[in-house]
């Protein structure tokens, strides 16, 4: 049986990544890839697991004793599973695991399912997206959790020097299209933004299944102004994203950390108007690469729109400023912090 350096157990998705544990985990992936080649590492992916089951079962077997250093990036069911599978694992064979949390909500479900602790306070380390939910993670017992940031294998753009290429009546949402992501304010934002001018909505992401329907119904009711692009491609984002007057980002989703939409924001020096929520204040800083807004408040994202609308200085400052930040989250940089948990 060859031996692996790394195993890494995540949602890889199918041709098109298009949600954020996919991008994630393809984004370890290629890091991880980049500096121990791909002839070092092994996966297995829990995208479309229910198709084959015994096969992923064993692969995930498999893959546990064939590596020296595991990264597992599940979502809630998947902890479930994957913790007590290689906790049993581990009477056979010691592994080095690296927990790289995606999402906010684990200190959600380990206040409700606590016996999980026990587990993972065996893992070389919890890797999270956000200093507060160090914090909260380790008020419900967690010894080994430590900040890392989310980021994205893509180069920022240039500087900015004028606002030419920038359509300033046009915005976008860039995210997963569901109602917790805050797509309806968005929405009714841009209608109220009609009354002033002739402002227009690009919408990208993934729909929810659950809410396609609704969202038909929503294109169909503000034709003509809010507009449905489908699905970027993840590594392409900014020469997309850096046309645009500003990123809606309305969310009040339980399961939100740090954003990768946040992460496309800095690279393509966009303004992004995002709810305070969750941990959102940690990576908007308001006033300075955008605004943060109370949920659900049409009013408020109307209001900074129209502030950044009728002050191109502060705007130019401001996708300067979003740029800036990008800085914080060099890949390679990033790589000397994750590495260190590699033996």
């Amino acid at each position: 049986m060859k031996k692996y350096k790394i195993g890494i157990w995540g949602q890889f998705g199918g041709k098109k990544a298009a949600d954020g544990q996919a991008i994630k985990t393809r984004t370890i992936h290629d890091l991880l890839k980049k500096h121990y080649g791909n002839e070092n590492i092994t996966i297995a992916s829990t995208y479309n697991w229910k198709k084959r089951p015994f096969r992923f079962f064993f692969q995930t077997i498999n893959l546990y004793f064939k590596s020296k250093n595991i990264f597992i990036l599940p979502a809630n069911n998947g902890l479930k599973v994957i913790s007590k599978l290689y906790n049993f694992l581990s009477f056979f064979a010691k592994r080095k695991i690296v927990y790289i949390v995606v999402g906010g909500s684990l200190p959600i479900f380990l206040s409700k399912n606590k016996k999980y602790v026990r587990y993972l306070n065996k893992y070389e380390v919890l890797l999270v997206q956000s200093h507060k939910q160090v914090e909260e993670l380790q008020d419900i017992g967690l010894k080994n959790v430590k900040y890392f940031p989310n980021f994205k294998n893509i180069a920022p753009i240039e500087k900015l020097t004028s606002l030419d290429g920038i359509n300033l009546k046009s915005l976008c949402f860039f995210s997963r299209v569901a109602y917790d992501k805050g797509i309806e304010y968005a929405i009714e934002a841009v209608k109220k933004l009609q009354e002033k001018s002739d402002f227009i909505l690009d919408v990208y992401g993934k729909i929810a299944p659950e809410y396609e329907e609704r969202f038909n119904e929503l294109l169909e009711k503000h034709k003509g102004y809010v507009f449905y692009k489908g699905i970027a491609d993840f590594d392409k984002t900014t020469s997309l994203l850096k046309t645009y007057l500003c990123m809606l980002f309305p969310t009040f989703y339980v399961g939100e950390a740090h954003p990768g939409v946040i992460i496309d924001s800095y690279l393509s020096a966009l303004p992004i108007i995002g709810t305070n929520w969750r941990f959102n204040s940690e990576f908007i800083l308001d006033g300075f690469n955008g605004f943060l807004v109370p949920i659900k408040n049409v009013d408020d994202i109307v209001s900074k729109v129209m502030l950044l609308y009728s002050n191109p200085e502060k705007m130019l400052q401001m996708r300067n400023n979003a740029l800036s930040l990008s800085k914080e989250y060099n890949p390679d940089e990033l790589f000397k912090k994750l590495s260190k948990y590699i033996s």
